[in-house]
Parts: structure tokens; sequence; C-alpha cells
């Protein structure tokens, strides 16, 4: 099963990245935003590709955060955006106060001690190596035809 606001963002991506009228993809946008009672995108502020930015790190993370199902790695992987994902999170810093994880902030943590997450992955990851999965041996053992 497919949701429908999924269905209509991924329209969306597609009328912008095939050149079509970028207000069809904003009304497409803006539809799923008035379904969920959150104030809709102003014409004004977004262009094609400031529009296609706010789907990718906004709309679909929010609209489809509870679906599971690897989307967002599936989004990531192809928009190419997965290196620049974890460079974002590898930026950041975290710290446990009262028993909870808090993004640190050095006018209240100041003397606490920051946790890094993601910058292994973001020094390693390698879109070449790691984007897809490979084809399992059994495939590759059973198609005589296949070609390396």
């Amino acid at each position: 099963m497919i949701r429908l606001a999924d269905v209509m963002l991924l329209y969306a991506e597609c009328v912008l990245q095939t050149g079509g009228d970028y207000t069809n993809a904003l009304d497409m946008v803006n539809e799923i935003r008035t379904r969920a009672g959150v104030v809709p995108l102003a014409e004004a502020d977004y262009d094609d590709d400031s529009l296609m930015e706010h789907i990718m790190w906004v709309e679909r993370p929010l609209e489809l955060m509870f679906e599971g199902h690897d989307i967002r790695w599936e989004d990531l992987t192809r928009w190419g955006k997965v290196k620049e994902q974890y460079t974002r999170l590898a930026a950041k810093s975290y710290v446990i106060s009262a028993k909870e994880l808090h993004e640190y902030d050095p006018a209240i943590h100041g003397s606490l001690n920051k946790i890094k997450e993601f910058v292994e992955a973001a020094n390693v990851y390698s879109p070449e190596a790691h984007d897809y999965f490979p084809i399992p041996a059994t495939e590759l053992n059973s198609n005589p035809d296949f070609l390396d």
C-alpha cells in the first residue's frame, strides 16, 4: 500500500525534475499541508530548486516519518544525497543531560561531554560502493548469462 500523500509528493518531485509547471507541484504540496492543518507554502517564497529542496528535507521526512520500509533511504539514494545527510548529521553534537539526549547548545550545556554521531559514516561513505545492495551470489551462480 502507498499513501496518497507519498504519491502526491512523488508527483510534485517528477514535475519539478522534468521542468513541468512549478505551480502544479506547489499545489500538490499545499494540498497535503492543508489536509494536515499546516500553513500552505507561499508561491513567492519558492522557485523550482528551493521547492525541490523543501520537499527533500522537510515535506517527505515529516509526512512519511512513520511509514517504515526504508522510504528515507530510498529517497536519499535516489537523489544522491546520502553522503550529504551523513555529513549534516556528523556536524551536530549531542549531550546527555538528566538522562535525556539533547542537541548540544554551549549556552546551556557548556561543560558537558559532547557526543558526535555519524562521523565515521560521513568519512567512509562512498555512493558507488554503498548505495545499492550487491546481487546475491546465488543469483550470479544460477545465471550463466550474467555479465560482470
